[in-house]
């Protein structure tokens, strides 16, 4: 069953479902491995688990959701210091706020995942994080920069020998290639930026010619898709418009269940065709379906190229009023999105304050002296620290643990009549002793100056009945003569049973008062 998957089990399961593509079900897999994660404090995994849900919110286009689950990674991972993970949160940042139009935010990202990778000198890793910046300068407009990304990614690609990675970030160059033709407005089959896609497609080609299987054994479909599109738009811009029409119609089915952005290409490729034909109707109603399904998919950034495509349409047709009323309503909606995205920016304001309170109680933990100097058993402060975590990652109406308080009696007395070095030993005695007696997983320790608490792993009532039994035996059966003639130790015993809802203070508190009512009742028969 899945509930009993370990959390190194189930992120593996999210990795297997990713790639065969079940993106629902490995959605499902992630929430539960978060929530497990945050059940057991493992910071590590909780940060997987939202790694997987922001891959996840990408494939389904919801980039508001991806970006918050990345960040919420980032700001775990820094706690928990796993600089490959890391990498792949900052580039899974950076493309969710690239495509939300948050350009510096998306560069930030982008470099900071650039440098973390080159200094672990993974190539794997520094061509996720070459993907990223790039995409995140493809939407910035910032050609140039793009440019020198994908010319050091390809050449790391080329000293592989991988044709398949080779062809698929040919093709992603091809598609920045036709983003800066389409912002430059050349459009033209000669224009120098037509001629350096068009020298990217052929190298592409040549590519697939050489490899057994060609293009279909080398690219996945979007990426196949992608490529469709670049060679349908070279094909309007040569003015040969029917042809390009057929084209489109055949890669179209491409976008089935792949990221639903990607129909919209289709869509501005439709726009393009039109326009070559000075079909305005047809032309303006694909720039507006682009700009309103965009915004709907909160990619903004193709969603203000649909609004400059919208623009420039209608100003070329002298339509000055309806254009500037474009232009109005896509800043509107841009202050829209910034509503949107309060919501999660509140949400991650919060959890980055619990992770900051996380991390600082773990610091106080550390800072804690681990150890009491004199029996060796931990100390009072760690004890309640390790305890506390152990009862948070337990769940308490299924696993069964208690508490125990062991006083040595007469403390006080033994050390005015035998000398205080005597009562140190016996301290020392009484803590071997629970140490030799104490199953695998109890955890021991001193209390106060005359007392030892125990915290009993999986314990029942009866297993904490016979725990103490073999306390109370081997503190009476040791030979404490050895010490001085003599010499006798008693110790008294309390429990509690935990409950849901307890704490490691609520536990000792009824210990403390077992402990007291016993003693009491020992004073009145005394009496």
């Amino acid at each position: 069953m899945t509930n009993l998957l370990r959390l190194d089990e189930l992120d593996s399961t999210c990795r297997v479902l990713w790639r065969s593509g079940a993106v629902g079900d490995c959605r499902l897999r992630a929430a539960q491995l978060i929530e497990r994660a945050v059940a057991c404090d493992d910071v590590l995994a909780q940060a997987r688990g939202w790694l997987h849900r922001a891959q996840c919110d990408q494939h389904q286009s919801a980039y508001l959701d991806m970006l918050e689950a990345a960040r919420r990674a980032m700001a775990l991972l820094r706690v928990g210091d796993a600089d490959r993970d890391l990498v792949q949160a900052q580039a899974l940042a950076c493309t969710a706020a690239a495509v939300l139009n948050r350009t510096d935010e998306a560069i930030e990202a982008g470099l900071l995942a650039q440098h973390l990778a080159d200094d672990m000198q993974d190539t794997d890793d520094r061509l996720l994080a070459a993907e990223a910046l790039a995409l995140a300068f493809v939407w910035a407009g910032q050609n140039a920069a793009a440019q020198d990304c994908f010319d050091r990614a390809l050449e790391s690609v080329r000293q592989s020998g991988s044709a398949g990675r080779l062809v698929q970030w040919l093709i992603e160059r091809a598609c920045a290639q036709v983003w800066h033709c389409i912002r430059q407005d050349e459009r033209g089959a000669d224009a120098p930026a037509c001629l350096a896609v068009q020298a990217t497609v052929a190298e592409v080609l040549q590519c697939c010619d050489a490899t057994p299987g060609g293009l279909h054994a080398l690219v996945p479909r979007a990426g196949r898709f992608q490529l469709g599109w670049v060679q349908v738009l070279l094909t309007c811009w040569r003015g040969e418009t029917e042809r390009a029409r057929v084209q489109l119609a055949s890669i179209r089915p491409l976008t089935q269940d792949e990221r639903p952005w990607l129909d919209l290409l289709a869509v501005w490729a439709a726009a393009e065709i039109a326009l070559k034909q000075r079909a305005w109707p047809a032309a303006e109603a694909s720039a507006r379906r682009v700009f309103d399904e965009a915004h709907r998919l909160s990619h903004e950034a193709l969603a203000e190229q649909g609004a400059q495509m919208l623009v420039h349409l209608l100003l070329g047709q002298g339509k000055h009023a309806q254009a500037l009323d474009v232009a109005r309503e896509s800043a509107q909606r841009r202050h829209g999105g910034h509503a949107r995205a309060l919501p999660g920016h509140a949400r991650l304001a919060q959890f980055f304050t619990q992770t900051r309170a996380r991390e600082l109680q773990q610091r106080t933990r550390l800072s804690l002296p681990p150890d009491d100097s004199l029996t060796g058993l931990h100390a009072r402060g760690y004890f309640l620290q390790l305890a506390q975590e152990m009862l948070r990652t337990m769940d308490l109406s299924r696993a069964r643990c208690s508490v125990l308080q062991i006083g040595v009696t007469g403390l006080q007395t033994l050390a005015e009549r035998h000398a205080p070095l005597i009562r140190d030993r016996v301290l020392c005695a009484v803590a071997r002793l629970l140490r030799e007696t104490l199953r695998a997983g109890d955890l021991p320790a001193r209390w106060t100056h005359d007392e030892f608490a125990v915290l009993l792993h999986r314990s029942s009532a009866d297993d904490t009945a016979r725990v103490c039994q073999r306390i109370a035996e081997a503190v009476l059966a040791h030979d404490w003569s050895a010490l001085t003639g003599g010499l006798v130790v008693q110790v008294s015993i309390s429990h509690a049973q935990a409950r849901p809802g307890d704490t490691i203070e609520t536990l000792m508190r009824r210990c403390d008062e077992e402990m007291r009512a016993g003693r009491l009742q020992h004073q009145q028969i005394a009496a």
